[in-house]
C-alpha cells in the first residue's frame, strides 16, 4: 500500500520536538544546518499564521519528512501560496508521502484565500520533476536565482 491512503502516516502540524528529525533529514537532502538554527527557525515560523509547517509521522513516531509553505503577497500578482521547502527521508521515498503533504498545504493554502502555490524545485532533482507534472503542478518558467549577502561575514 503506498502512503496515499495509508493509516500509518500522519500529517500533523510540526512542533519543537521535531527539531532533530528535520535536522536530519534536511542534511541528508543536502541542506546542513545546526539544532540551534532550526529550532529557532522553527520557533519563528510556528508563531506566524502566514507559514505553515507539517510533518508526516510514522506509526511508530519516526518524521517520514515535511512541508513548509507561506502566503506569498506581491504587488503585481494575486495572493498565493509558496512551497519553500518539501523534504522526504529518501527511506521513505516512492511511498505517496510527498504528494500527500503537498495536498494537505494545498488545502492549507486555499483555506487562506489563495488561488494558486508554487515551488521552485532545483535542476539535480530529477525525482520530483517527475512527480509535480503528474499531481498537477505546471512548469511555467525557468529563470535564474541572485543573492547577495547582506552582511560582511
Amino acid at each position: 500500500m503506498d502512503a496515499e491512503n495509508d493509516p500509518l502516516f500522519n500529517i500533523r502540524p510540526a512542533n519543537l520536538e521535531d527539531t532533530a528529525e528535520i535536522v536530519n533529514l534536511s542534511a541528508e537532502l543536502g541542506y546542513p544546518a545546526s539544532q540551534t538554527q532550526i529550532r529557532d527557525r522553527l520557533r519563528y515560523l510556528l508563531r506566524r499564521s502566514d507559514h505553515a509547517v507539517y510533518v508526516i509521522e510514522c506509526q511508530d513516531g519516526a518524521i517520514a519528512g515535511w512541508i513548509h509553505a507561506y502566503l506569498r503577497w506581491l504587488l503585481i500578482s494575486e495572493l498565493s501560496a509558496e512551497i519553500g521547502s518539501i523534504m522526504i527521508g529518501e527511506t521513505y521515498c516512492r511511498r505517496g508521502l510527498g504528494k500527500r503533504l503537498l495536498q494537505h498545504i494545498e488545502m492549507w493554502s486555499a483555506s487562506h484565500g489563495c488561488k494558486s502555490i508554487a515551488l521552485y524545485s532545483g535542476m539535480q532533482r530529477d525525482t520530483a520533476h517527475h512527480l509535480y507534472p503528474n499531481i498537477g503542478y505546471s512548469r511555467i518558467k525557468s529563470s535564474w536565482k541572485y543573492e547577495r549577502k547582506l552582511t560582511g561575514d
